[in-house]
């Protein structure tokens, strides 16, 4: 590897890390909101992509929507409970699919990713939608703070820190739910019980 090839490697992780010296504000919060999601698999694929952003293959914008791109890809996947286990192999694979020329890169980059099947696949809205509904996001466990802060700032004209919210439950966790509780919920009341802390905050947002 030559110097100036070591030198984008490194610059290009450095932009990832958790105090990365990124300049352009959007490219350093979309940065840090793939590291909220601890992807640590798609970092070589971010090396790559930030390299050839580097040496003019793919614009800032181009890079940009790239990076969100990935991050729509591995987080609609976990609400869609598609096993993560396939994703290494996906990004270290994924250059391949490139074609790495301006103007060429990003649709190339967008009908890979968009064209990955069966365990791969990129979860279409309506699946998406649907699933959002019912999956319990309280116990994700390593992106809980991610999805609340992209929840709370969406559409908002000033960033809102989450870092002091507590998640705070509509319906008692109490599994011998009392009678009065029961009775007010209806025969399916366990499943109510179970679904509503989190679904009722997710389709007051996300789903707008």
């Amino acid at each position: 590897m030559q110097g100036k090839d070591k030198y984008q490697v490194i610059k290009a992780g450095a932009a990832f890390l958790p105090k990365a010296q990124e300049p352009d504000p959007q490219l350093k919060d979309a940065f840090h909101d793939l590291r909220e999601l601890k992807v640590n698999v798609v970092i070589p694929l971010l090396l790559e992509l930030y390299g050839d952003h580097e040496i003019g293959l793919l614009s800032r914008d181009e890079l940009l929507e790239a990076l969100r791109l990935l991050e729509s890809y591995v987080f609609r996947r976990a609400v869609c409970a598609i096993p993560s286990n396939s994703q290494q192999k996906t990004f270290a694979t994924f250059s391949r699919a490139l074609r790495r020329q301006r103007g060429h890169y990003l649709p190339s980059f967008k009908a890979h990713l968009l064209n990955l099947a069966s365990y791969r696949r990129f979860p279409s809205d309506e699946e998406f939608r649907r699933e959002i509904q019912i999956r319990n996001l309280y116990k994700f466990n390593k992106s809980c703070s991610y999805w609340l802060r992209r929840l709370e700032n969406y559409k908002s004209k000033e960033p809102i820190a989450v870092a002091n919210y507590t998640i705070e439950h509509i319906l008692p966790q109490n599994p011998e739910l009392p009678v009065a509780w029961r009775e007010a919920l209806g025969p399916d009341w366990a499943q109510v019980q179970e679904a509503v802390p989190i679904s009722v905050v997710v389709r007051s947002r996300w789903l707008r």
